[in-house]
């Protein structure tokens, strides 16, 4: 689907340029969900995963925890 490829792209973008910025553990968590709607499903864990690592205690982290559940 494009939009789930723009969506990759600017994910990846702002994780890229912001790594400690806070929106960079949204973005990860957002990447997560958008691999996940693209069908890969190792990818997707891999950026959910990430996200609970590197920005622990964050909202964004939380999300991921619970998204990355629904998918074990």
């Amino acid at each position: 689907d494009r939009n789930l490829e723009k969506s990759k792209e600017s994910f990846t973008k702002v994780i890229t340029a912001y790594p400690t910025n806070s929106k960079a553990s949204d973005a990860m968590y957002k990447l997560g969900i958008v691999y996940h709607e693209l069908g890969d499903r190792a990818k997707a864990l891999e950026y959910l995963n990430r996200v609970q690592t590197q920005f622990k205690g964050t909202d964004a982290a939380r999300l991921a925890q619970l998204y990355a559940a629904e998918l074990h």
